[in-house]
């Protein structure tokens, strides 16, 4: 008997599950992570619940979890306080109020007590949005398209850095300058020239491209431990030589620490080796297994956001990039109608409809 005979015989609710899956859902899985195709042949186990350290499948077979949400679940399944939080929050706040509330504050507060280079923190919802809101941040700061990352490393989806992750070793290029490779068809290759990529852990390289074109270079994205490919360290003084050139060239330095936030110290990665960075990316370790996300850093950078120097404001108007679902629509009372939407504030008295083209102002 086949090992494939074996576990559709030991798994049958489990196959019967894929294959319905698979008629709705690409891949019969919500994540590419948890199809076939990443090695999980010839077909996923469905789980059921969780509790604790332990989850059971579809077919009443019990696991030691050990994958833990790909991460998140450093508290195990179904917390008793965790859920009785979130139970009690939803319960006292709502779900979605589309404007600012208290406990914003305080979840927002303890990221900065936890962090040391965070001094102000914004929320969203998944390390890939993270990412790509710290990219177009620092661009934004230092006026520069060049951003560096490392062969290996994972960024998330987001065209800007979807690049160079797990590569074919005959398009990568040398090891001591690798060429950008995209991680997957759609993404456009003329973004390629907006990159450098390099060997992780080579402090050679990264000091040549630094002294040849530091003064071009926006930021510097890196993994502070790569866990997406393995396990690999950083070298001594290696973060430190990150944290030394991109200060000497005006580059930002961000620490994607999507997997290490929380994980390695209370603070992170960023604790544990004590070197600092400008900016950093949160998610994983720090919604629990909900989908919670962040972007923090220095003062001074993260006050693009709130300036409007960063995105224009219906762009900040919006949740997880869909428009909120709560917006207030109402008349401004002194001369001509106002859409209170968060997304324009403008005054268009004779047509009544606001100039972000998404809300029609409705009279007193």
């Amino acid at each position: 008997m086949t090992f494939d005979e074996r576990y559709a015989s030991w798994a049958p609710r489990s196959r019967a599950l894929y294959h319905q899956a698979s008629e709705i859902i690409p891949g019969g899985a919500g994540s590419s992570a948890r199809t076939a195709k990443f090695g999980w042949m010839p077909y996923p186990p469905f789980m059921a619940h969780g509790a604790g350290s332990r989850i059971t499948d579809a077919d009443g077979h019990e696991y030691i979890d050990y994958l833990l949400g790909l991460g998140p679940m450093i508290l195990g399944h179904r917390h008793p306080v965790v859920t009785a939080a979130v139970a009690d929050a939803i319960a006292a706040y709502g779900t979605c109020l589309g404007l600012p509330y208290e406990l914003e504050i305080e979840a927002a507060m303890k990221v900065v007590d936890a962090v040391p280079s965070v001094d102000m923190v914004r929320f969203t919802n998944s390390g890939s949005e993270a990412v790509g809101s710290a990219v177009r941040l620092a661009r934004a700061h230092t006026e520069r398209r060049l951003v560096v990352r490392f062969e290996g490393h994972y960024h998330g989806w987001q065209d800007t850095v979807y690049w160079s992750n797990h590569v074919d070793p005959a398009q990568a290029g040398p090891p001591s300058r690798p060429r950008p490779v995209p991680a997957g068809p759609g993404v456009p290759a003329e973004l390629a020239d907006t990159l450098i990529v390099l060997s992780w852990n080579d402090p050679e390289s990264f000091a040549k491209v630094m002294a040849e074109r530091g003064d071009e270079v926006a930021a510097v994205i890196t993994e502070p431990a790569v866990f997406n490919t393995g396990c690999i360290l950083p070298e001594p003084g290696y973060l430190e030589l990150l944290r030394e050139l991109t200060r000497e060239h005006g580059a930002l330095l961000i620490f994607d620490e999507v997997i290490t936030g929380f994980r390695f110290a209370r603070g992170g990665a960023q604790e544990y080796f004590g070197v600092t960075p400008d900016l950093t990316t949160l998610a994983k370790g720090l919604g629990g297994g909900f989908p919670v996300a962040a972007i923090g850093g220095r003062r001074d950078v993260m006050s693009m956001i709130a300036d409007g120097r960063y995105s224009p404001p219906r762009i900040r108007s919006r949740t997880g990039g869909t428009p909120r679902s709560t917006h207030v629509k109402t008349c401004s009372p002194a001369g001509g109608r106002r859409c209170c939407c968060g997304a324009c504030f403008s005054i268009r008295a004779s047509t009544r409809i606001c100039s972000c083209r998404w809300y029609t102002a409705m009279p007193m």
